[in-house]
């Protein structure tokens, strides 16, 4: 499963803010089946700070990076978005 991801914190305007204070937007909800816990996913994502300064990206590549969902491999911030 392939997921392409952009958690952008630069424009404050329909921003999702969890319990835990997380913020974050959906850019483009995806079609296909939620990922279940133990499952491998590879992303394509950019994070900004909430000036938009890019934190991370690997969008611009073809090296996604693979997480195991519920593994301890993404942030709190990958599990609760």
């Amino acid at each position: 499963m392939i997921l392409f991801v952009m958690i952008a914190c630069a424009n404050q305007k329909n921003m999702i803010q969890t319990s835990s204070g997380l913020k974050y937007q959906i850019l483009k909800k995806g079609s296909g089946p939620k990922t279940q816990a133990g499952q491998a996913v590879l992303i394509y994502e950019t994070t900004t700070y909430l000036d938009g300064t890019i934190l991370y990206s690997n969008e611009n590549t073809n090296n996604p990076v693979k997480v195991l969902i519920g593994g301890n491999q993404a942030t709190a911030a990958w599990m609760k978005a």
